[in-house]
């Protein structure tokens, strides 16, 4: 086994990347150039005879003088993306990592577990390790996700009273269309602006270039948009990235305050959760419910999210000292 480390040009990571386990899109080198200069990245891949058959993206990242290594800080996932590894690949893995980190004069490791939607089967190797070498768990966030393996029918019944009550009556009211355009972008983020800073005090993770860049580089994201028949005003929005093969991440979710009796949120959710089944994917990922680092749930918004059949998973981050 063999480690190399990468400039952003040298592999093939995107390909890697949706032929794994368990990857997502957020490592790839297209979603993580929307920060620019910000970070300083750093690819690395670990090949056996020859062939990878594991990947890390991570950043180098000074705080408080302190060299650490972070996988990934500009992104919601990290984590070893692997292909098909036993438990003695994991360890050299581990292994060769470690080494890697105290040449490189690193002091502290931060791991973003990757999505875990209890429905792919997982190798947990790695979290084995992590217990035998007393790695620290620093945070657990709650994660819900809509199992997609199931007939339309059942996925419908599957959503509580409330959800099925109000799609019926928003069916005939409202309509959704899918838009990568930049003025569509512009009305979402708008409206996804007001919500956050009435709800929260805060601003959306990326500003409104970010965004545009993120849609118009990344075929992996969609905007579903919804809108009164009788109106162009947009009424609500979800914009959804495709993770990989098996699971797609709502991203953003927005709901202008003019249209809240009739919540055509749900709407939008429901007509991006049915693409998504139609485009075969296996999952639906809400995204967390978590604040205040894991500490908080927020449970007005999760309850709205297991109102669409939604049930939990945790989304970890490790940290140790090297």
């Amino acid at each position: 086994m063999k480690l190399k480390e990468h400039n952003e040009n040298t592999f093939d990571f995107k390909n890697f990347l949706y032929d794994s386990s368990n990857g997502t899109i957020m490592s790839s080198q297209e979603f993580l150039n929307y920060h620019g200069d910000k970070f300083e990245n750093r690819y690395l891949t670990f090949e056996n005879k020859n062939k990878v058959v594991a990947l890390l993206v991570g950043a180098s990242v000074v705080e408080n003088s302190i060299k650490n290594f972070i996988s990934h800080p500009g992104a919601s996932f990290g984590g070893f993306v692997t292909k098909n590894i036993n438990f003695s690949d994991t360890e050299k893995i581990f292994d060769l990592f470690n080494n890697w980190m105290k040449e490189n004069s690193f002091n502290y490791f931060k791991y973003k577990e990757l999505p875990v939607d209890n429905l792919i089967p997982i190798n947990d190797s790695l979290k084995y390790l992590f217990y035998k070498n007393e790695i620290k768990l620093v945070k657990s966030e709650i994660s819900t996700f809509v199992n997609l393996n199931q007939s339309e029918d059942e996925l419908f019944e599957s959503f509580n009273s409330l959800t099925k009550r109000s799609l019926k009556k928003s069916s005939n009211m409202f309509f959704t269309k899918i838009s990568k355009e930049k003025k569509d972008v512009d009305e979402f983020y708008n409206i996804l602006e007001r919500n956050l800073h009435n709800k929260y005090e805060t601003l959306p993770t990326h500003n409104l270039e970010e965004l545009k860049y993120l849609v118009s580089k990344l075929d992996e994201i969609n905007l579903f948009l919804t809108y009164k028949n009788d109106s162009d005003e947009l009424a609500s929005g979800i914009l959804t990235v495709n993770l990989n093969k098996n699971t797609v991440l709502a991203f953003y979710i927005a709901s202008n305050s003019n249209y809240l009796d009739h919540s055509p949120v749900r709407q939008s959710i429901y007509e991006a959760i049915k693409y998504s089944k139609e485009k075969n994917f296996k999952s639906f990922n809400f995204g967390i419910s978590t604040e205040d680092s894991g500490k908080t749930v927020n449970k007005g918004l999760l309850k709205f999210k297991e109102s669409f059949g939604g049930v939990n998973s945790l989304r970890n981050t490790f940290e140790y000292k090297i």
